[in-house]
Formats: C-alpha cells, sequence, structure tokens
C-alpha cells in the first residue's frame, strides 16, 4: 500500500487551531490509506468528495499559509466546516442533591412532582448547601465564568426570591491558598405564576468573575443559600433548587500540559 504524503499546516500564529487541524488530517489521510488498503489500492477521494468536500478543504488548509485577519482560509474552517468561533460557551454542573446540607439550616428533601423529589428551600429560614466546582481544561485563559442555579417555584405566587453564593477560589498545583469567602447575591423577581417553572438566575456582567487569576484545575469552594430572612426575599413559599452551574467560555479541546503552567 502506497504511503500518503501528509501536508501540514503553516504559519506561527493560533497555535492550538494549527494543533488541531492537524491531528485531523493526520486522522483523514489515516482513515484514506485504510480504505485504499481494503479496496485495492483504488483511490477513494473522488467518491468521498461527490458528498463532502471536507477532505478537499483540508488539503487546500493545510499547504496554505493561516489567514487570521477573519476571512481567509482558517475563518471559514472555524465557522462553515467545523462550526466553531474563537471561543464558545460551556458549563460545569453540579447536581444540588449531591452537595453537603447538614444541619438546622439544611434545606429539605421533599416532593416536587409526583414521585420526583429535590431540595426545598424554606420562605421563612436560611436554607444552605455547600458544593465544589473545578474548572477544565478547555477553559479560555483570561475570560469571567458566570455561576447560576437552575429552581422552580412551588407555587403560584409571587415575589421576589433571594439567592446567595458564597465562594473561595484556588488555583491548583500548589501555587495558592484558598482566601477570605466572597458572598454575591441574585434576585429573582416573579410577578406571575411560574409554578413548577424551569428558572435560571445568573450573576450580571458586573458580579462574574475572572481574569488571570481563574485556571485549569482550580477548585471553586461555594455555599449556596436561599437569603429568605432578609427583607429582599419577599416570595412567600417553598422553592426547589435542582442544579448549580458556572457558564465558562472554552478556547481549545485541552491544554498542551497537564499541570501549571498549562501552556
Amino acid at each position: 500500500m502506497a504511503t500518503r504524503d501528509q501536508p501540514q499546516i503553516t504559519g506561527s500564529d493560533i497555535e492550538d487551531v494549527k494543533r488541531t487541524l492537524n491531528f485531523a488530517l493526520a486522522r483523514i489521510y489515516d482513515r484514506l490509506d485504510k480504505i485504499e488498503g481494503i479496496r485495492g489500492g483504488s483511490s477513494i477521494e473522488s467518491d468521498l468528495d461527490m458528498n463532502d468536500n471536507t477532505i478537499n478543504n483540508l488539503a487546500s488548509l493545510a499547504t496554505t499559509t493561516l489567514d487570521v485577519s477573519g476571512t481567509g482560509t482558517i475563518n471559514k474552517v472555524r465557522t462553515a466546516d467545523f462550526a466553531l468561533s474563537d471561543t464558545g460557551w460551556e458549563d460545569i454542573t453540579a447536581d444540588l442533591s449531591a452537595g453537603k446540607a447538614v444541619g438546622a439550616n439544611a434545606p429539605t428533601w421533599a416532593t416536587f412532582r409526583n414521585g420526583i423529589e429535590a431540595y426545598s428551600f424554606s420562605a421563612g429560614t436560611m436554607n444552605e448547601v455547600w458544593i465544589t466546582f473545578h474548572v477544565k481544561h478547555d477553559y479560555a485563559p483570561g475570560t469571567n465564568i458566570y455561576p447560576h442555579i437552575h429552581w422552580a417555584p412551588s407555587t403560584t405566587s409571587t415575589g421576589v426570591v433571594r439567592w446567595g453564593f458564597e465562594y473561595s477560589w484556588a488555583k491548583g498545583h500548589d501555587q495558592e491558598a484558598f482566601p477570605a469567602s466572597t458572598t454575591i447575591y441574585l434576585e429573582h423577581t416573579i410577578s406571575e405564576d411560574k409554578q413548577y417553572q424551569h428558572i435560571i438566575t445568573e450573576v450580571t456582567d458586573a458580579q462574574a468573575f475572572g481574569s488571570d487569576d481563574i485556571e485549569t484545575d482550580g477548585l471553586l469552594l461555594v455555599r449556596i443559600f436561599r437569603d429568605a430572612a432578609d427583607s429582599a426575599d419577599t416570595f412567600p413559599d417553598v422553592v426547589f433548587g435542582l442544579t448549580a452551574d458556572i457558564h465558562f467560555e472554552v478556547s481549545q479541546i485541552a491544554t498542551p500540559n497537564k499541570a501549571a503552567p498549562f501552556f
């Protein structure tokens, strides 16, 4: 079986995209070689190209200097052929039912709908759960993260539900200690019947946090609570907390290194 010459992407910019595309090229050319071997060495590129121009697009890209102006070949591969952009959004999710809930301020495990149960957060007493988020290797360095909570009212009442996020963040790999905690509050107004409605309440842009301190393999320790004892919480009934999440931007498949420094 003939060995196919594998072109490589040239250029010095956006190294992560180059690595990704070179990996994809290697897989494609390996698959073509295997198919040709099975079919006795006959060429199959033209058959594939009748239904999909991806092979030709990649081959063309591989011998073209990268163009990062936003209109050249690399931008077309990102947005058209691969449906990628410079960054995209992902979730880190923590099921509240798997969190730690103990003591007098623990929410009640109660019936939500029929045979479905979840944590019920009181309308008169502060209830709290502890969870941990681990930042993944596809996090886009230097971008903000956005904590939010998925929840549902239990009745048709109206009013304001006040959630609190108390957190402490630290990088991993023996780089820093966990600092004193910070608390932010999220207030959601219910002005009409929202019984059992799936609601997501997220921090504002001003409340989001990030900068160079957020890093892959870091941990965010969080206490999530309904601040029902505060006068700003006016919803008169229990609500059900379901999951807590972090929206974060991704910019690569993974990091070159598994420990800090990651790049």
